[in-house]
């Protein structure tokens, strides 16, 4: 859960299927959803996560205009929020083991990553969470 506004959220979202609209949040009142996969957390990709400590760098100062900061902020938030969700994946462990075990498919897959961030609910500090799975 997240500060936004003079509010603090109750829930997060979590899309195993993309950037749906229904889930695309609202400037200074909601927050987007996390985009997850069978295959964890979706992110920066392995290039692009090479720069991922010299964008950290260009975004630590405080900037002179609120734009800039606005931005620096949401991208520094969302490099956390990989970090944290990627570990927190990577870290939890299902009681009756993988999910996907004798199906090795992708629907098993995100069904095993949804269960993981149900487990994590503490770590996460979640109050309620929302799903939107693929509609295939």
């Amino acid at each position: 859960s997240e500060k936004v506004g003079e509010t603090i959220e109750i829930f997060d979202a979590y899309s195993i299927s993309g950037s749906p609209k229904i889930l695309e949040g609202a400037p200074g009142i909601s927050k987007v959803a996390d985009v997850l996969s069978g295959h964890g957390v979706a992110g920066l990709i392995p290039a692009a996560s090479h720069f991922e400590e010299h964008i950290r760098n260009l975004n630590e100062n405080i900037a002179v205009s609120v734009f800039g900061e606005t931005f620096s902020e949401k991208i520094t938030y969302t490099l956390d929020r990989i970090e944290l969700l990627g570990t927190t994946l990577e870290d939890t462990e299902l009681l009756e083991g993988p999910c996907a075990g004798d199906f090795d498919t992708d629907i098993a897959r995100q069904f095993e990553t949804v269960a993981k961030i149900i487990k994590a609910r503490d770590v996460l500090e979640a109050k309620r969470d929302v799903f939107f799975p693929p509609t295939r």
